[in-house]
């Protein structure tokens, strides 16, 4: 396998990612089915991404269902997941508990913060190795073979229920929107993943969430250990507003 160096595209190509309530027909049975295997609440901007490619997806997914369905896979994102977290705590990020409690967050709003995080946590990971795949798949024309792959039984997910509910851009307020900009602006993305979207339902908790991570991940140090996936060229600005509670 060509050990290819990671870094991000410059110009970023266009992206033309559909979203789950504007499919139908053979789309839409693929999110169905990348839900279901995946065990998570909702479908990823990459793999909207590659279902503007429907036949391209189409092809993927069968070719890639029964491996993500698989124990070796689940077990993977489990390995990744305590790689990543591993990482982020390197980092020391301050609390922020006790500032969301200053400005009026109850036990159980934060406990809601905390399950939408956790959904997140585990969804993540396998869309970043759904995308790896992906990209092995069209750079090395190879893919391990998974025919006799051992499939997971039962729940892998969280037993957590939080409402699941998407603060678009053009539905947010103007401070949420800054922050969406700041974010794309900083780690060099043309949208804003889900999480964050998801996560901006708690205004207030969102922008100093964002402001404690920023500065971190602008730092040259944390662009390498991330194998650059974050764009450092990017203008620095002030750090975005904090709507009050």
């Amino acid at each position: 396998m060509p050990d290819l160096p990671r870094l991000t595209p410059d110009p970023i190509p266009a992206i033309h990612p559909l979203s789950e309530y504007g499919v139908e027909g053979t789309r839409k049975a693929l999110y169905d089915d990348t839900k279901r295997v995946m065990q998570v609440p909702w479908v990823g901007v990459v793999t909207m991404a590659f279902a503007h490619y429907e036949h391209f997806y189409t092809v993927l997914w069968h070719g890639l269902d029964a491996m993500v369905a698989s124990k070796a896979f689940v077990g993977a994102c489990a390995t990744l997941r305590q790689d990543a977290e591993a990482r982020v705590a390197a980092f020391e990020p301050p609390s922020i508990i006790g500032r969301l409690r200053e400005c009026g967050y109850a036990p159980r709003e934060i406990a809601e913060i905390r399950g939408m995080i956790e959904v997140f946590i585990h969804g993540n990971m396998p869309y970043c190795l759904l995308a790896t795949l992906s990209r092995l798949a069209l750079e090395c024309d190879i893919l391990p073979a998974h025919a006799e792959a051992s499939e997971y039984q039962g729940r892998h997910a969280p037993d957590v229920d939080v409402p699941f509910v998407l603060i678009e851009a053009h539905r947010a307020d103007a401070p949420t929107r800054a922050v969406y900009d700041d974010i794309k602006t900083i780690l060099g993305l043309p949208f804003v993943n889900t999480d964050y979207r998801a996560l901006a339902r708690w205004p207030s908790y969102f922008a100093r969430a964002w402001n404690d991570l920023r500065p971190v991940v602008e730092t040259p140090a944390t662009a390498r250990q991330w194998g650059r996936y974050i764009r450092i060229s990017s203008p620095r600005r002030g750090p975005c507003p904090i709507p009050q509670v």
